[in-house]
């Protein structure tokens, strides 16, 4: 599950819309490793900047309780791939997100 708000001239409801559509991969990076610890719950919020172009650029870590080195190696490496935000007028400029993934609760 997860939350986010975004900055900039981009429409939330969009950006959270194409967001959703990539939990599936996200949840698999969580479901790879629950496998191997199945005590493994925890909370990463993750920012990241949309281009004008419409890609995900500056993927990084705002803070996990999730203790995971490998989930959130996956999942940063899962959202620096997203490239279908749409391209916008570049005058409009970049916007940040930032996303809250919560997992095993």
């Amino acid at each position: 599950s997860g939350q986010g708000g975004a900055a900039g001239a981009r429409d939330i409801s969009q950006v959270s819309a194409i967001v959703y559509s990539h939990s599936q991969a996200i949840q698999y990076c969580y479901e790879r490793e629950l496998k191997r610890n199945p005590e493994l719950k925890g909370k990463v919020v993750v920012r990241f900047t949309i281009l004008a172009n419409g890609a995900a650029s500056q993927v990084t870590i705002v803070s996990s309780s999730l203790q995971n080195e490998n989930v959130e190696r996956c999942i940063l490496s899962r959202i620096s791939r997203w490239d279908d935000f749409g391209a916008i007028d570049e005058r409009l400029g970049s916007a940040v997100f930032r996303q809250v993934y919560t997992f095993g609760f």
